[in-house]
């Protein structure tokens, strides 16, 4: 259901999109087609041709508006942290849902780095002053992210930290050394 309300809010808008840009190309290929400079053949061919990257361009933007790119989760760990990732971060898990019609949404990620970071960020998290020791744990409040990460991951928690002055944002070290769990919700 949800993947069907994506495409078609995404297929709306595209659509609209190309059909405003097609008003703009449509006098000039009226004028081609009279000075045969465009036959009727390659103008159909421009036009299914441009359908079809339509139809592929909504299908492309709703698979990554539902499923994002790695590059979504590091933007969203280091924007609510004002940290950067490391290099060598490797996100091993991941989900988010689709924003609602408020712009509301969740999202979390599992992140490996390597020892030396893993200490690195941790202390540059507990010194920083956005941050607060969660001394309850609570990583994981959201349904969400009961139905994506195990409860060994849940169980492994060090250490959470919150920043509470950005939206709802959580990070938190897990006891192997070398992983990162965030959660963040703005709902």
């Amino acid at each position: 259901m949800l993947v069907a309300i994506a495409f078609i809010s995404i297929g709306l808008f595209v659509g609209l999109s190309g059909w405003m840009l097609y008003l703009i190309y449509a006098p000039i290929k009226r004028r081609l087609l009279r000075s045969g400079k465009l036959t009727t053949a390659k103008s159909k061919l421009i036009n299914f041709s441009y359908v079809l990257f339509l139809i592929c361009f909504s299908m492309y933007q709703t698979y990554f508006a539902l499923y994002p790119h790695d590059s979504f989760y590091v933007d969203e760990f280091e924007e609510n942290t004002g940290f950067a990732l490391p290099s060598s971060a490797v996100i091993v898990e991941k989900d988010s849902n689709y924003p609602d019609m408020h712009g509301d949404y969740w999202a979390a990620a599992a992140i490996e780095l390597s020892p030396v970071e893993f200490a690195n960020l941790n202390k540059a998290v507990q010194a920083s002053s956005a941050f607060k020791l969660d001394t309850a744990n609570r990583i994981g409040v959201t349904s969400e992210y009961r139905l994506t990460f195990s409860d060994d991951r849940f169980k492994a928690v060090s250490l959470t930290y919150g920043n509470f002055n950005k939206e709802w944002f959580k990070v938190a070290f897990l006891k192997d050394g070398k992983t990162i769990l965030f959660e963040r919700s703005s709902s």
